[in-house]
C-alpha cells in the first residue's frame, strides 16, 4: 500500500468534457457507526477499536486501497499536496488518530477521526451533477451496509453537527466566474444562494482578497433529502453559469478589446515565460480559461486546461520534479509551457 499520494494518479487527471463554469463536483458525506458515542467522547481504548474495524471491513468489502494516509505521521508536503487536491478531510486532520482512505485514483476518500467517525468524499472534475450524485449513494450505500450507520427515523442520519443530520451530505461544486467576479454580479447571485440554503465563497484569492473561483456549497441537510439537495445544487449551478455566460457575453459586446487583450497577454506570459509564481499563472490560466477560442489552441489541450489549476501548484510541483520548496518556479513554466504548446504534460513520466 502507497503512503504518498501519486503525483501521476488522481481524479482531476479524468478525461471529461469541460463545464464553462464548474471545475469540480464534491459530494461529502458525514456519518457515524452505530452504538458508539462521537469520537469526543470516546477512549483510547475505543477509538482504537473503531479504527480497526473501520480497517478490516473497508479491506473484506474493497481490498487493498490505492492510497492510505496517516496525517500525525504524515510529512507537511503531504498535507499541502492534499489540500492543494481538494482531499483534506476538514478538520479531522488535527485529530490524532485521523486516517485517509483513497480508492479509484483519489476520486472516492473515507476519512476516519474528526467530529464525526467518518467522513466520505467523491470528487469528479466538471458539471455532471446528477450522474455523480448516483454513482457516490451508489458507493455509500456499500459502506453503509458493511458498517452500519447509524440512523433515527424521522430524524436522518446521526452526526455531530445537528445542521447536518437528515441527509448528513454536504453538495458542493467549484466554479469559474470571472465576468460575474469583475462585475459583482456574483455579490447578487449570493443572495439567491442562501435563499435555497447554500452558500457562495471565494476561493484562491489574490493578496488583494480577489479571485475568479467560487465555492457553492450546501449549508445544512436537516429536513433535505439527498434527492433535493442534488436537485437543488444542479439548478443552482445551472442559474449560477447562465448568469456567468450572459456577463461574457455583454463584456465581449462591450469590451471586445480589453477582453482580447487580457486573454492574448495570458496567452503569451504562459507560452514564453521562464519562471513564473503561482500567483502569476492563476489568473492568467483563468483569462485563457474564460475564452480559449481567442488563440490558437490545440482542441485537446484546451479540454485539459482544467487539469493545470491543480497540476502546477507548489507541492505537485515539488513532489513530479523531486525539487525542494522554493525551487517550483521554473518547473511550473515548464509545464505550462509544455502542456498549451506541444499539448505534453511535463510531470507526468514514464
Amino acid at each position: 500500500m502507497k503512503t504518498l499520494l501519486d503525483p501521476q494518479r488522481s481524479w482531476y487527471l479524468e478525461n471529461k468534457v469541460p463545464h464553462p463554469c464548474v471545475l469540480v463536483t464534491k459530494w461529502t458525506a458525514l456519518r457515524n457507526l452505530e452504538g458508539w458515542p462521537f469520537p469526543t467522547r470516546c477512549d483510547a481504548p475505543a477509538l482504537s477499536e473503531l479504527n480497526e474495524r473501520v480497517s478490516r471491513v473497508l479491506f473484506e468489502s474493497f481490498g487493498d486501497c490505492e492510497e492510505k494516509i496517516d496525517w500525525l505521521g504524515s510529512t507537511p508536503l503531504v498535507q499541502s499536496l492534499a489540500d492543494e487536491r481538494l482531499l483534506t478531510p476538514g478538520h479531522g486532520t488535527r485529530y490524532p488518530q485521523a486516517i485517509s482512505w483513497f480508492w479509484n485514483k483519489e476520486r472516492f476518500g473515507l476519512h476516519w477521526g474528526g467530529s464525526d467517525h467518518l467522513r466520505l468524499d467523491f470528487l469528479s472534475p466538471g458539471g455532471e451533477v446528477t450522474e455523480t450524485f448516483l454513482e457516490w449513494r451508489q458507493w455509500e450505500e456499500r459502506l453503509a451496509k458493511s458498517l452500519g450507520f447509524a440512523y433515527r427515523s424521522g430524524w436522518g442520519w446521526v452526526t455531530a453537527d445537528p445542521a447536518f443530520a437528515g441527509a448528513g451530505l454536504i453538495p458542493s461544486v467549484l466554479l469559474h466566474l470571472p465576468a460575474s467576479a469583475a462585475s459583482g454580479l456574483w455579490e447578487a447571485m449570493m443572495k439567491t444562494v442562501e435563499r435555497r440554503g447554500f452558500s457562495l465563497s471565494p476561493v484562491w484569492a489574490s493578496e488583494r482578497g480577489e479571485s475568479d473561483f467560487f465555492w457553492l456549497r450546501g449549508s445544512f441537510s436537516f429536513g433535505r433529502s439527498g434527492d433535493e439537495l442534488a436537485q437543488t445544487l444542479g439548478d443552482l449551478a445551472e442559474k449560477i453559469t447562465l448568469g456567468e455566460l450572459e456577463a461574457r457575453r455583454r463584456e465581449q459586446e462591450t469590451r471586445f478589446v480589453d477582453v482580447e487583450d487580457r486573454v492574448n497577454r495570458a496567452w503569451g506570459l504562459l507560452t514564453n515565460a521562464r519562471k513564473l509564481t503561482w500567483e502569476e499563472t492563476l489568473p492568467a490560466l483563468s483569462a485563457l480559461r474564460r475564452a480559449p477560442e481567442m488563440v490558437i489552441m490545440n482542441k485537446e489541450v484546451a479540454r485539459n486546461l482544467d487539469r493545470l489549476f491543480f497540476r502546477l501548484q507548489g507541492a505537485q510541483l515539488r513532489i513530479s520534479f523531486s525539487e525542494r520548496e522554493g525551487e517550483e518556479d521554473r518547473n511550473r513554466a515548464l509545464t505550462v509551457r509544455k502542456m498549451l504548446l506541444e499539448g505534453e504534460d511535463a510531470c507526468l513520466k514514464d
